[in-house]
């Protein structure tokens, strides 16, 4: 795509130059003909309607401030001022090159929708772009608190909460890094709605875990707990975790969650003695129930679990650092536990 390619290579050396003369920000020509081949393109594209918005008048490139202030003008009118100031300006030729969908558009396509429509087609298409953009503000306002609780850890973002709207549940999926196609979409919206368990679509780049009603973007690849492991006093890796044991007599309190395995940082204390990390199973069982039935009491989700070790003594299982079983008795001495995740590449 040269015409993709070669706006990055335009938007790279705007930003270059801006940095080198301390700018605050870019000034970019787009008008209101640039604004109509862009919503015009959407739709037979079969974008979404927030991306009907098209090009936004306010926008940053790598930190920088765009702007954008003749959206709103008519090529049209912005030469006729040009050519009464008598200001000298630049065409550029490859705008009218028909192997470029953007020159059939200005050459051929909408001289021919003119032709036929009238010259309001534009106009409409114009008008489609602001309401597209006043529903994008709308969104962006009644899912701004649903985002900003989300909790970004090693793996990805975890939504514990998500609206019940349907629109409002695609615009807070669009707001993450992934693409899925519409099915997709409507596949993530039904099974977030009906509440199921243990669901999960492949993306372009990641994995979307649905799990009653909470979504789960991993972006950067989990490694299942492998093998058995002796806890010894010291530090060892153990997977993608960090182990940490040590002997102390202080102790706080540690209240393991799956909030805190997403967040990468896990913490226990347990009476001296032998233990072993491990991949948790469902033959083991702790207060006569399947652990796997127990941790779906606890709606935690099958994928999670099989990230996290579980400390094991005998054939019991002591802390599942997801619920919180360890409860250590005070005044002797603990084993400190501690397991920071690796953040994976």
């Amino acid at each position: 795509n040269k015409e993709a390619e070669s706006r990055k290579e335009r938007y790279s050396f705007f930003c270059k130059v801006a940095k080198e003369v301390n700018a605050q920000g870019i000034v970019l020509g787009h008008h209101k003909d640039d604004q109509c081949e862009t919503v015009f393109k959407r739709v037979l594209e079969g974008a979404s309607l927030e991306a009907l918005s098209g090009i936004k008048p306010v926008g940053q490139i790598d930190g920088l401030c765009i702007l954008r202030p003749l959206l709103s003008v008519a090529k049209a009118d912005i030469l006729e001022w040009l050519n009464s100031k008598n200001i000298a300006y630049f065409t550029d030729p490859t705008n009218l090159q028909t192997h470029f969908l953007r020159g059939r558009l200005r050459t051929q396509i909408f001289p021919y929708l003119q032709e036929h429509f009238g010259k309001a087609f534009q106009d409409s298409l114009f008008s489609i772009g602001e309401e597209a953009q006043e529903l994008t503000s709308y969104l962006d306002l009644q899912c701004a608190p649903y985002i900003q609780k989300a909790l970004h850890g090693p793996w990805g973002v975890y939504f514990a909460e998500l609206p019940a709207s349907a629109c409002e549940i695609k615009h807070i999926i669009r707001s993450m890094p992934l693409t899925l196609s519409r099915q997709q979409l409507r596949l993530v919206v039904a099974f977030l709605q009906e509440g199921v368990a243990n669901k999960q679509v492949m993306t372009n780049n990641g994995i979307l875990y649905i799990d009653r009603a909470r979504a789960f973007f991993v972006q950067s690849p989990i490694e299942d707990v492998q093998g058995t492991l002796d806890i010894l006093e010291g530090s060892f890796l153990f997977g993608n975790w960090h182990v940490t044991a040590s002997v102390t007599n202080e102790v706080e309190p540690a209240k393991n969650s799956l909030r805190n395995v997403w967040e990468g940082n896990l913490s226990t204390y347990l009476p001296l003695g032998q233990y072993r990390l491990l991949k948790s199973t469902a033959n083991m069982r702790r207060h006569a129930k399947e652990y796997s039935n127990w941790l779906g009491e606890k709606k935690i989700p099958h994928f999670i679990a099989s990230k996290v070790p579980v400390v094991c003594k005998g054939n019991e299982i002591v802390e599942d650092f997801l619920t919180g079983c360890a409860c250590p008795q005070q005044n002797r001495p603990y084993l400190h536990l501690k397991l920071v995740c690796k953040r994976a590449k």
